[in-house]
């Protein structure tokens, strides 16, 4: 299995943690072997609890706003329900723009726990 290395995160490394029987996780891999920019954080992991809290507002936050998001609440329901105290957070962008994935790797890098996707455009 690959291993999570916040010096040299790779994209191979990226495609094979993503679970393509997950839609968010299918089109993050998408963007990815298109050719997506990412950046995944080196800083400490984060608390799932306190990822879940702020995830829940921001997912709010973005409904009432009128963005469109891919499997948002499965996200945090993966994430809540991982068994992990603590996970990274990564991003990748779609080349067109039209999207961005917001993803939860377990902090020893072991899997992509969940992503969530954003419309980069309102409605």
């Amino acid at each position: 299995m690959a291993r999570w290395q916040t010096d040299c995160v790779d994209r191979t490394t990226l495609v094979e943690l993503l679970d393509p029987r997950w839609a968010t996780d299918s089109a993050c891999r998408q963007a990815l072997l298109g050719g997506a920019p990412f950046n995944f954080s080196e800083h400490e992991p984060i608390p799932v609890d306190d990822l879940v809290a702020t995830y829940r507002v921001r997912e709010r936050t973005t409904t009432e706003a009128g963005i469109s998001t891919l499997g948002f609440a499965e996200a945090l329901l993966r994430l809540r329900t991982s068994g992990l105290e603590k996970v990274r957070i990564g991003s990748v962008n779609d080349l067109d723009h039209r999207r961005s994935f917001v993803c939860f790797v377990a902090a020893d890098g072991s899997r992509i726990v969940s992503c969530i996707g954003v419309s980069q455009r309102c409605g």
